[in-house]
């Protein structure tokens, strides 16, 4: 469990240090523009991100493959090359595929956006898919074993979009404005092109082109294209729909009460990139009394986290919309309600991926991924008409709770463990408990700022938690100076 707790505090901290950078840059949007303007923004980025699914083909994969393999064998221009081939290959792609979207541009803004706001965006958005294979230099990093680079290629990622774009939005002319958050990606892959020069300077970028090994990676990546293309759906055609069925309103709506939620289950997920190669570990061993110590643990760490943070934005989702986003956004309170639910059932999922990998049940994994995408893609048509992002909210939910009950069947026949529901009941029953405190409490206050009650609020419920889970001994003192030490 320490090996955990160690492999991702480094995660951890490096996460939160971005997710609060890019957090805080769709804030600054969100109040600079109209809730209208800002749907269309982040409506155009996800239209782009959902070609990833053509130009992807596994290469971000296969690189990390290759190069670490020419990296043990003390090649470096292979690793280079196996780079450099990679980039080919998805320019192959990219370039083609931006010059049809450039010249279609102002169809696609008028007849799916349905406004010419789009197209400025659309146009800068296709010269940025052009270099979109340079991204492959975080594969690169991780091939060479430079995790400290890549996650400096992340950080460099955020402090452009968020300095930049708020650059342009101050230079700018106002009509113009509604490209900064575009332009600043566009200049994010301009600062990539020189790092890659930087780079490969030493080398003739003809000799590093390997028409055979770029085969061989294409080979190797297009199996993990599947994989990839279930996850993304998730979310990149609900924004779609949203978009093409519904207005860009509601779009915007999505835009605040997802990246909200994201931002408290994706910290908490990080514990799923270091819990893989360990858990692999302990069932080669054959060690499965130790797994299913570790696994109670950290399932118990979730949960005492995950449940009282769920209830505590489902009660309070008015005031945290307004007070980071504007009353402007209101609205998407209710959006925020139902999305509340993935910060318990994302990290939870998290934690049984890699276990199915450990156990190489990756049919079964591929299998429950298909049934939950039908069950998302059914309830996004039946629901998104009369309900709008309300009702693409329920079938996102409805789709991943599927995934998890069908993950954790597979788990709990081939391991036989249990999941703990009667502490579940338990957690969110204190949880109530301390909302009901925190409420009473408050009740007497006669304050009218929204800022100093939401904070005092946090304070008291999050602290007589802290001191109920010590009372009932959901946790000891003793987890707790380990977990500190760890």
């Amino acid at each position: 469990m320490k090996r955990i707790l160690k492999g991702t505090s480094y995660v951890i901290l490096t996460n939160l240090f971005l997710a609060f950078i890019g957090y805080f840059t769709k804030i600054l949007i969100a109040r600079e523009f109209s809730v209208e303007d800002f749907g269309l923004i982040f409506g155009v980025i996800s239209f782009f991100e959902f070609f990833h699914l053509i130009y992807y083909l596994g290469i971000d994969n296969a690189v990390i493959k290759f190069v670490s393999d020419f990296k043990a064998k003390k090649n470096t221009f292979k690793e280079l090359q196996s780079y450099f081939s990679g980039i080919v290959t998805q320019f192959k792609i990219t370039f083609p595929l931006s010059l049809v979207i450039l010249s279609l541009s102002p169809l696609i803004a008028n007849y799916f956006f349905k406004t010419n706001k789009a197209t400025s965006l659309l146009i800068i958005g296709s010269l940025a898919l052009i270099l979109h294979p340079l991204r492959l230099i975080k594969s690169y990093f991780a091939g060479i074993q430079k995790i400290d680079k890549m996650s400096l290629i992340n950080a460099l990622e955020k402090i452009i979009l968020f300095v930049f774009t708020l650059l342009f939005i101050l230079v700018l002319p106002k009509k113009n404005s509604i490209n900064a958050y575009m332009l600043s990606y566009f200049i994010f892959f301009v600062a990539l092109i020189i790092i890659n020069l930087i780079i490969l300077k030493k080398n003739k970028l003809v000799n590093l082109y390997n028409k055979k090994l770029s085969k061989k990676m294409l080979l190797y990546g297009l199996p993990l294209v599947f994989s990839s293309a279930l996850g993304m759906l998730f979310g990149k055609i609900d924004v779609l729909m949203l978009t093409y069925f519904r207005n860009l309103t509601e779009v915007a709506w999505y835009n605040v009460s997802v990246p909200t939620v994201k931002s408290i289950y994706g910290l908490i997920g990080s514990f799923s990139l270091v819990y893989f190669p360990l858990a692999n570990e302990m069932l080669k061993r054959d060690n499965k009394k130790s797994f299913k110590k570790n696994f109670n643990r950290l399932l118990k760490y979730i949960l005492i986290i995950c449940i009282p943070s769920c209830l505590f934005i489902i009660l309070n989702s008015k005031e945290i919309i307004n007070l980071l986003f504007g009353v402007k956004y209101i609205d998407a309170h209710s959006s925020l309600i139902i999305y509340a639910f993935m910060i318990l059932l994302v990290p939870l999922n998290k934690i049984f991926y890699p276990i199915l990998l450990s156990l190489s049940k990756t049919k079964e994994v591929a299998k429950n991924s298909i049934i939950a995408m039908i069950v998302d893609m059914i309830g996004n048509f039946l629901l998104i008409f009369k309900w709008g992002i309300l009702g693409v909210a329920f079938s996102s939910l409805l789709g991943y709770l599927t995934l998890i009950i069908l993950n954790f069947k597979v788990i709990k026949k081939n391991l036989r463990l249990k999941f703990p529901l009667l502490k579940s009941i338990t957690l969110i029953i204190l949880s109530g408990i301390c909302i009901g405190l925190t409420n009473y409490i408050l009740g007497w206050l006669n304050s009218s700022s929204i800022l100093f009650v939401f904070v005092l609020k946090f304070i008291l419920y999050f602290g007589m938690f802290g001191v109920i889970i010590l009372i009932t001994k959901q946790i000891t003192i003793k987890e707790i100076v380990q977990l500190i030490k760890s």
